[in-house]
């Protein structure tokens, strides 16, 4: 808190002691990057954060922005520190004649503390002034609220240096028949590369006429270029004539050349020789800079303001942002080592957002990840996930969900889809493999669930199914392997039809082999003989059962010969001539080492 606004409440507050909740609730404060200022000066395109700190401990609902809407620039919030308690919220603020945001410090289960509570960044758009202000519970221009403030004076950017050139100021002094000239004169001026007579021109020559020559003494202005001056030495030679002669013939060049030595700070500038031309160019505020040719800095794609930087952004949302428009990738990393091509690590607890997140609004993959191969002697692994839940909450190693909207017209949805390929001869491929291990409790190598539409299927296989165990159903029973599969029980199956056989049941098998049947024959009504026999594809294949010698008949028969795809079928009639009366088939099992096909259950 500004000192001078804490000596003004130290005042009120022993001058009106009938108010003490109104100065603990008005114990907020601005402070500017980091520091105690009441007025700062930005130029155009600098940034700033501007900081809502507290000294004490009391919840409160601030405003903090800008009055009648002149922020001249941008303001937005950046960070909610866990000093503002657990229960802090910002809300942007939107209402002439005030813009900026509603900020709550407050606490469900920690409360707010002492410190910086709320960071926001303010940019420099317009020149101008204006108040960035603090207020408690109401914006402006409600009275008696303002706890803090902020003048801002925006300025333009400086007018830039210009670049120096490369000519040089050259003084000598002209005797003519040894005696100091004066009057107009013409000089020619070449550079050469050392005093010989075989010498070698450097650059062009330069003349200069109708120079005024007082008492021997001239000074002129020579530019060669700065291709000329690259660290090896240079000679100067000067012809003359007077002023009213025009044939180049009636130069006389002065012997010897003149040397062209360095000050002592251009011999140190040496050192910088390889720079030709120097080095000019401008740029942006908060773009780095780089070389757009070897001797010109200019804008790079990278931005960076209030700690954050973006590449191919100039608003970056997050500490690192790469935004482009491209049909390869945006972000790419590689690594010839044995490391990590890429490492992300969340270390907060209370992180709900988890350590990745991937978004995209359109596109075949949401993330794709190719591995080409382990090293030599270790597993490769597509995606490797390992996670450790929290004391209550359930663990996923992977969580996915497939989603198809009312709106389209096609295609399925699928939580996940595994495909494994193996070309390796003898080799094994797995599309699901699912190792589940516990101490206690169950455990589920692969869990189904289907429910809420026309027709669900916990698990559906199309092929053959093998299971090295027992299969199970949740009530125990065990319909495929070593025990009866009951087709019906106490489930009334009846044929009313007299003198020929007519279907009562029929099970699909999956698999060929010896089948042991059972059923029970009964002709409940008026007493009558009643037929039953086991058919295979309609044909019959097993013994013809009768109740003549009692009105209930157990049977069981052992058949072989059966083939994968085969109908196992279980036929009944009555004695001709009876009415009111019907043959019942109220249990028909089968016993099998193979499965049934995919279908069969209890009560089909």
């Amino acid at each position: 808190m500004k000192s001078a606004k804490m000596s003004t409440i130290v005042v009120l507050a022993l001058g009106l002691m009938v108010l003490p909740a109104s100065v603990a609730e008005g114990r907020q404060s601005l402070t500017v990057n980091g520091q105690d200022v009441t007025s700062i000066t930005l130029e155009l395109g600098q940034s700033c954060t501007v900081e809502v700190v507290s000294d004490d401990g009391t919840s409160y609902t601030d405003y903090v922005g800008f009055d009648n809407r002149a922020v001249l620039g941008t303001f937005s919030h950046l960070e909610t520190t866990a000093a503002a308690g657990d229960g802090a919220t910002v809300t942007e603020y939107n209402t002439k004649p005030f813009y900026g945001y509603l900020v709550v410090a407050r606490g469900k289960f920690i409360p707010p503390r002492p410190g910086v509570h709320f960071i926001f960044e303010y940019e420099a758009q317009e020149v101008g002034e204006t108040d960035l202000k603090l207020c408690l519970n109401d914006p402006p221009p409600s009275p008696g609220r303002l706890l803090d403030s902020v003048h801002i004076t925006i300025i333009p950017h400086p007018t830039p240096p210009q670049p120096m050139g490369t000519a040089f100021t050259y003084q000598g002094r002209l005797l003519d028949a040894d005696s100091p000239a004066d009057g107009l004169y013409d000089f020619q001026f070449e550079l050469y590369d050392n005093p010989g007579p075989f010498a070698v021109q450097e650059g062009n020559t330069i003349d200069i006429n109708d120079l005024d020559v007082i008492d021997g003494y001239f000074t002129v202005e020579l530019d060669f270029g700065s291709e000329v001056f690259n660290g090896d030495a240079r000679w100067l030679e000067i012809g003359v004539r007077p002023g009213e002669f025009s044939d180049p013939c009636e130069y006389t060049v002065l012997s010897p050349r003149v040397e062209l030595t360095p000050t002592p700070y251009a011999i140190y500038a040496e050192t910088a020789g390889g720079a030709v031309g120097g080095i000019s160019g401008s740029g942006t505020a908060n773009y780095i800079a780089k070389f757009i040719d070897p001797n010109t800095i200019g804008d790079s794609v990278i931005y960076e303001s209030g700690g954050k930087v973006g590449i191919g952004t100039a608003s970056p949302d997050s500490k690192l942002e790469v935004t482009g428009s491209s049909s390869g990738p945006i972000l790419s990393g590689t690594n010839t080592g044995t490391g990590y091509a890429g490492y992300f690590e969340q270390a907060g607890s209370s992180n709900i957002h988890g350590g990745l997140n991937v978004t995209t609004a359109a596109g075949l993959y949401g993330a794709k990840i190719h591995n080409q191969g382990g090293y030599s002697g270790y597993h490769s692994y597509g995606l490797y996930s390992t996670v450790y839940g929290s004391d209550k909450g359930d663990s996923y190693g992977i969580y996915s969900v497939g989603r198809k909207y009312t709106s389209d017209t096609g295609g399925k949805a699928y939580g996940a889809c595994l495909i494994a390929v193996n070309n390796r001869t003898g080799g094994e491929s797995y599309g699901v493999y699912g190792n589940a291990r516990g101490s206690g409790g169950n455990n589920y190598g692969v869990f189904g669930r289907a429910s809420g539409g026309t027709t669900n299927y916990a698990g559906y296989f199309d092929g053959d199914v093998i299971v090295n165990g027992t299969l199970k159903t949740t009530a125990g029973a065990e319909p495929f392997v070593d025990g009866p599969y009951i087709i019906c029980e106490n489930n009334v199956a009846r044929s009313t039809q007299n003198d020929y056989y007519t279907k009562v049941k029929e099970i699909k098998i999956g698999r060929g082999g010896t089948l042991r049947i059972a059923y029970r024959l009964s002709e409940p009504g008026i007493p009558g003989p009643a037929y039953g026999q086991i058919y295979r594809n309609g044909t019959p294949v097993g013994e013809e059962h009768d109740t003549i010698s009692s009105e209930i008949v157990n049977v069981i028969e052992v058949i072989g010969g059966w083939s994968k795809g085969d109908r196992v079928q279980i036929y009944a009639k009555l004695e001709s001539g009876l009415i009111e009366c019907y043959a019942q088939i109220d249990m028909f099992v089968i016993s099998v080492n193979n499965p049934i096909e995919a279908g069969a259950r209890k009560g089909y």
